[in-house]
Order: structure tokens, then C-alpha cells, then sequence
């Protein structure tokens, strides 16, 4: 209150004067004044402020607002007044509340602030984000304050969210998280072929970079690709393969043939039949192979062999005299004395007798052999079996 302290009247025609608060000064009316009973009080208004430019990197700006256009030319900011800077390249004014724009009050400046750009650089290799290329991508390099942009993962990686620029300009950058293999993606993760789940058993999702183990079905054995494991949300199945057989050939009367196909040609020199394979034995003089279906060819699954069969040949021999057929001398005669396994021949018979069918040799060796049936007399080639002469 200055000199109007305790005062209870002021009389007409006198006056005193108050002392303003500190950032504040008198001006215009410098006395509180009583005229006639009317009171005209000093004023204090807010001092203005020595402008000055954000540090560091800040300017005063350009356009309507700006610093430059609000500062008077005594470089002075007037009390309650704002204005807004610029900032110098790298930088960005903040976001934060109170920081964006310069302001004065009672001859105290509040500069805005100028925050340093956040620099964007993600490590190189797998499983880091790159920058992108899209509209918001994180190609520039740089984020101003209170900025994001979205980088990119390469496949069977997840982006953790966008890379960031806070209000103080600290930057938070992104992360790429590979991806789990799920059983509902991969169903083989819990039921892998030829084998037990083992150690993968149960599992909803395998975590990229972990692994599991499957146990074999009996004949299979794990090769290759010992374990079933993750990587960036791809599966790598364990591999159960079937194993080789010791190769054998067929008894009796069997031995490993020559030529394309055949078992010398086909099983290693391990004497290894892989499984799956097949080949085809030879027999010996005097057996053939069978010609069952699953006996014609030397077969191994999970290693069980199954070898062909060597059926012996079937022995041709007619019962000697009238009535009885011969082997013949045709292409397809049976003089040779021997028939294959599956095969057949044609003997003949004499006048007067028809042959009863083919001689065969059964898929299991057993002879059938043709027999000659002796021929009926019939009334359309002798009429006179009805009409005999001289008589009835």
C-alpha cells in the first residue's frame, strides 16, 4: 500500500502512492488521487521482457505469432504476452505443456523449448526392423519431439509398436519379436509322421529358437533333421526315416539276378536294401519266380524284408498210350518237360480224343495237367446210328 497505508479517508485534492509488487511498475496513473469524493488509483502494470531466443537452437521465427512479429523493436515482450519461436534444423519445439510457446509475465521470460531431433538407426541383421518406406515409415532418419513413425519386420517377426520421439526427445526405438511355430499352424508339432510326439508332446506352440524331440516308431530312426525346432515362426520337423534292410535272397533257389532293377544292381554294397525299396532276385535252374502278387519282387518297409518267392518249376510228363495227350512240337507245346510258375502249355491228343484245356503251373508250383478225353459218336455224323440198314 506505500504511503496509503492505514489510511481510513484520502482528503480531496491529496494523494499517495503505492508500491507496486515486485515485476510490476507504475505507469500512466503513478498516484491513487481524491477528487470530490472520487478515487483515482495508481496503476502497476507487469514489467515486459528482454526477449530472447530458445538455447540451444532456437531462432525467433517468421509469420503471424512468431517471436520476430510479437517482440517489439526495443526487443521487448510485453507482460501476458506469447509468442512462438522457431527452431534451427535438428531441432523441434517440445510438446510439452508450457514449452511451445515463449511467454512473459511480470518481466520473467519463459522461453519455449527447443528439443533436439531423435536420431533413428536400427541395428542391422536378422530379426531387427528396417526403416520401411511407406508414409509413416522411419526412413528419414530423425523424429521430432513428441513424433513416431512405424518401421517394418521381414517375415516370422512381429513389430513391437512404432518407433518414438518423446516430448524431451528421447527416442524409444522399435523391436522385432520372432514369431512361436503353433500347433494350430503346424499340426505335425504334436503328431509328426513314423513317430511318437516324445518331447514336443502336448505343446500349444514351439518358441522360435527352442526345440523338441519326437521318438521314433519301431523300423524308423531319426536322420538328418535330428529335432523338431523353431526359427521366426517356421517349423523344422525332426525327421524319422525308415530304416535299411539286411539283404537276403529268396530260399530256396533264389539269388540275386543282373541287370537294371535287379537285387545286385539295387541293394548297396553294405548289402542294404533302403526302405521303400524294391528289387527283383533271379532264381536258380529249375525254379521261377512266383507270381503272387507281393512274392514277385524283394520289397524292404521299416526294416522287415520281404523277399520274393522262388517257386520250384512244374515237372510236364503224360501217362504213355492210347488215349493220354503228348507234349506236341508247337510254339506253345509242352515238350520241354517243365513249366514256370504262372505258366501253361498245350499238349495234343489224337484222332478221336479233345484235349481237355492247357497243362498250367500254379502261382505256388502245382502241375495241372490236360487230359485227352475219348470222343462220343453222334446221329449228325452217322445218321445211320438211327437208320441202320435192314433194320429197325
Amino acid at each position: 500500500a506505500g504511503t496509503c497505508a492505514d489510511l481510513t479517508e484520502l482528503a480531496s485534492g491529496e494523494s499517495c502512492e503505492p508500491v507496486c509488487n515486485s515485476g510490476y511498475s507504475l505507469s500512466g496513473q503513478l498516484t491513487t488521487s481524491c477528487t470530490a469524493g472520487t478515487l483515482t488509483l495508481a496503476t502497476c502494470v507487469g514489467n515486459a521482457c528482454e526477449y530472447a531466443n530458445p538455447t540451444p537452437g532456437g531462432d525467433e521465427g517468421n509469420g503471424p505469432g512468431s517471436c520476430k512479429n510479437v517482440v517489439g523493436s526495443d526487443n521487448k515482450l510485453a507482460h501476458d504476452g506469447s509468442c512462438v519461436p522457431d527452431c534451427e534444423a535438428g531441432y523441434s519445439l517440445s510438446t510439452i505443456d508450457g514449452q511451445t510457446t515463449t511467454t512473459c509475465s511480470a518481466g520473467t521470460l519463459t522461453a519455449a523449448t527447443c528439443v533436439q531431433d531423435c536420431t533413428v538407426s536400427f541395428a542391422t541383421g536378422t530379426g531387427n526392423p528396417t526403416p520401411g518406406n511407406g508414409g509413416n515409415s522411419c526412413k528419414d532418419g530423425t523424429l521430432a519431439a513428441g513424433k513416431s513413425c512405424t518401421p517394418v519386420c521381414e517375415s516370422g517377426y512381429t513389430l513391437s509398436g512404432p518407433t518414438s520421439c518423446s516430448a524431451a526427445g528421447e527416442v524409444t526405438l522399435s523391436t522385432c519379436a520372432a514369431n512361436a511355430c503353433t500347433a494350430a499352424t503346424y499340426p505335425k508339432l504334436t503328431n509328426p509322421d513314423n513317430a511318437d510326439a516324445g518331447s514336443c508332446a502336448g505343446l500349444t506352440e514351439l518358441a522360435s529358437g527352442e526345440s523338441c524331440e519326437p521318438v521314433c516308431n519301431s523300423g524308423y530312426s531319426l536322420s538328418g533333421q535330428l529335432t523338431t525346432s523353431c526359427t521366426a515362426g517356421t517349423l523344422t520337423l525332426a525327421t524319422c526315416v525308415g530304416n535299411a534292410c539286411e539283404y537276403a535272397n529268396p530260399t530256396p533257389g533264389g539269388d540275386e539276378g543282373n541287370g537294371p532293377g535287379s537285387c545286385k544292381n539295387v541293394v548297396g554294397s553294405d548289402n542294404k536294401l533302403a526302405h521303400d525299396g524294391s528289387c527283383v532276385p533271379d532264381c536258380e535252374a529249375g525254379y521261377s519266380l512266383s507270381t503272387i502278387d507281393g512274392q514277385t519282387t524283394t520289397t524292404c518297409s521299416a526294416g522287415t524284408l520281404t523277399a520274393a518267392t522262388c517257386v520250384q518249376d512244374c515237372t510236364v510228363s503224360f501217362a504213355t498210350g492210347t488215349g493220354n495227350p503228348t507234349p506236341g512240337n508247337g510254339g506253345n507245346s509242352c515238350k520241354d518237360g517243365t513249366l514256370a510258375a504262372g505258366k501253361s502249355c498245350t499238349p495234343v491228343c489224337e484222332s478221336g480224343y479233345t484235349l481237355s484245356g492247357p497243362t498250367s503251373c500254379s502261382a505256388a508250383g502245382e502241375v495241372t495237367l490236360s487230359t485227352c478225353a475219348a470222343n462220343a459218336c453222334t446221329a449228325a455224323t452217322y445218321p445211320k446210328l438211327t437208320n441202320p440198314d435192314n433194320a429197325d
